[in-house]
């Protein structure tokens, strides 16, 4: 692997998490915004006046906090690298791009450049059947 293809691995291996933890945010603030009602029955144990102004603070500001980092993350997306968001949405690829074979005597070449006898057999059911 050259240098190349490793930073782009990284940086998408990178991207790919960033998602995923926005998810994951995503899942904790909606649970957070459903268990309001069951901060408010905790309210009730505790004693001090400022206890409870600082847990309605906080149990409020930590939903909202975890919103706003779903929200930058996403507002973020369109300034990654073209070539990774076309592993994350494969409509974005290149019209241009033509197809090539991945394996076989013919590997790396253009579809277009192979025999047609040779794509017919390939398609055939049954005709690539292994030795053994």
């Amino acid at each position: 692997m050259s240098e190349h293809d490793i930073t782009k691995a990284l940086e998408v291996w990178t991207l790919q998490t960033l998602l995923n933890v926005s998810i994951l945010l995503g899942v904790l603030a909606l649970r957070l915004a459903l268990v309001q009602g069951y901060y408010r029955s905790l309210e009730k144990h505790l004693t001090l006046r400022v206890s409870i102004e600082l847990w309605r603070v906080a149990t409020v500001v930590f939903a909202d906090v975890v919103l706003v980092i779903i929200v930058l993350v996403g507002l973020l997306k369109p300034l990654w690298s073209p070539t990774v968001l076309a592993i994350f949405d494969p409509l974005s690829l290149p019209r241009n791009r033509v197809p090539r074979m991945p394996w076989s005597k013919h590997k790396g070449k253009r579809v277009e450049q192979i025999p047609l006898d040779y794509l017919e057999w390939l398609t055939t059911p049954g005709s690539c059947k292994t030795a053994g």
